[in-house]
């Protein structure tokens, strides 16, 4: 009995189509889930960016800021309990790095739809191809139903600072 196997090139392009397939439809379903009845969305919160801290050289992270000291926090200095994109679709899929640019329209359709005030930290550095420059500051300063933008930046010795930027000055 004779039993045939594909060529490895061949396996790797079945398992990436099929890949892709999971990834549109996981995709297909977080907008659908955004732009339904009973989407959590609020408050929100959006990131980009990094400072390069003062003393140590060591990068900064916006996202890991948020995630340490804003997400399930009650520190009422910062904003806390605030929605990230990746926590609402997570239930969806786990939008990895390599394919973050096919979550595009998934982050644009976030900050289309969230609503009231909307949170934002930026480090000093922001990537000029990076989603929130790409698609999420112009659908925030588009969306009429975000009524206010608190913006926050990471500072050089590595505290957080409320800025004066607000959704018009984004």
């Amino acid at each position: 009995m004779r039993t045939s196997t594909l060529p490895a090139s061949t396996a790797a392009t079945l398992r990436m189509k099929q890949r892709d397939s999971c990834s549109k439809h996981s995709i297909i379903k977080a907008i659908s889930y955004i732009k339904g009845p009973h989407a959590n969305l609020n408050p929100s919160c959006f990131y980009s960016g990094y400072t390069t801290h003062e003393t140590t050289g060591q990068l900064q992270q916006a996202q890991h800021y948020i995630t340490k000291h804003w997400i399930g926090k009650k520190d009422t200095k910062v904003p806390y309990n605030c929605r990230l994109i990746l926590g609402v679709v997570s239930d969806f899929a786990k939008a990895d790095a390599a394919h973050i640019n096919d979550w595009s329209g998934v982050f644009k359709e976030f900050a289309e739809s969230v609503s009231g005030k909307v949170y934002v930290l930026l480090g000093e550095t922001i990537d000029p191809h990076s989603i929130w420059l790409q698609h999420e500051r112009q659908a925030l300063k588009d969306n009429q139903r975000v009524t206010e933008v608190e913006v926050w930046e990471i500072e050089g010795n590595g505290q957080l600072k409320k800025t004066n930027k607000t959704k018009a000055t984004l």
